[in-house]
């Protein structure tokens, strides 16, 4: 189990820390993962792309956290990437709203990276929208260095991506 204090923190704030697990996704997972994908991304995916990677129709890792101090330990945040011919693209990464800045993202990113290295990838590649300055620095605190910009690559409004990598 993972306990992180959020970032953010208040005058006589209550403890914002949150406990969770990482583990790999399971179908049941599915309709949370696209309210979570509906909530936090300008172009979802579709269930049925991301009912594809849980079936690992596609050689996909997809990991979940679960809150643990839930009844029902729900998901709070996913991601998901493909391992192909020894790299591993990472697809998305998504956290609710209200556990974001706790460190949520970066252990589930930590994890996979680590996944993928033990299944033999030796690099992990990503695209990540050029106004996104907070993914872009978790990208670069982990390592990801900048390789090269896609222009106009998201279609819901033609903003261009930056693409990272790193070995692993």
């Amino acid at each position: 189990m993972i306990r992180l204090r959020s970032l953010i923190e208040e005058d006589n704030a209550e403890d914002n820390s949150v406990e969770f697990t990482i583990r790999r996704a399971k179908q049941d997972d599915l309709l949370t993962l696209v309210k979570l994908e509906e909530y936090t991304s300008a172009s979802p995916w579709s269930e049925k792309a991301l009912g594809s990677d849980l079936l690992n129709e596609t050689g996909a890792v997809v990991l979940v956290a679960e809150a643990a101090n839930t009844e029902n330990k729900s998901v709070i945040g996913y991601c998901d990437a493909w391992l192909v011919a020894g790299e591993a693209q990472l697809n998305n990464i998504a956290v609710f709203q209200q556990y974001r800045r706790c460190g949520v993202g970066e252990a589930l990113l930590r994890e996979l990276m680590e996944e993928s290295r033990k299944a033999g990838c030796t690099t992990m590649n990503l695209e990540v929208r050029k106004s996104n300055i907070k993914a872009y620095a978790l990208y670069e605190k982990l390592g990801f260095v900048k390789d090269g910009l896609r222009r106009g690559y998201y279609e819901d409004n033609g903003e261009d991506a930056v693409l990272m990598s790193v070995g692993l």
